[in-house]
């Protein structure tokens, strides 16, 4: 039986995938092939949810989902769901190149 977060952890990535347009990846935790949780076109995500009033972040934690990221010719979007909110995190390099349309394109056919 699923606990509570994870329970929400997956309706969280659902909701992303929707809202962004993006396709869950099933087993992104445990599998080989791909990773981080949600990916469209051009940004891989890595979701992180807690119903705690604090999240801690780890450098570690974004380069490792980073490096997924730009493996899969993706940029990178880190995200929390705390207090029944999402807040985002991403690289500089990231935010301008998303701001300004020059992301990577869709290397999956």
């Amino acid at each position: 039986m699923k606990t509570r977060g994870q329970r929400e952890s997956q309706k969280q990535e659902r909701q992303a995938g929707v809202r962004f347009g993006g396709k869950t990846t099933i087993g992104s935790g445990n599998g080989w092939t791909q990773k981080n949780d949600v990916r469209t076109k051009t940004i891989s995500m890595e979701l992180k949810f807690t119903d705690k009033k604090s999240f801690s972040l780890k450098l570690e934690d974004l380069l490792i989902a980073e490096r997924h990221a730009l493996l899969d010719g993706r940029e990178s979007l880190f995200g929390v769901r705390m207090g029944s909110r999402d807040w985002w995190i991403l690289s500089d390099e990231s935010f301008q190149s998303l701001l300004h349309g020059d992301a990577p394109a869709d290397p999956s056919p």
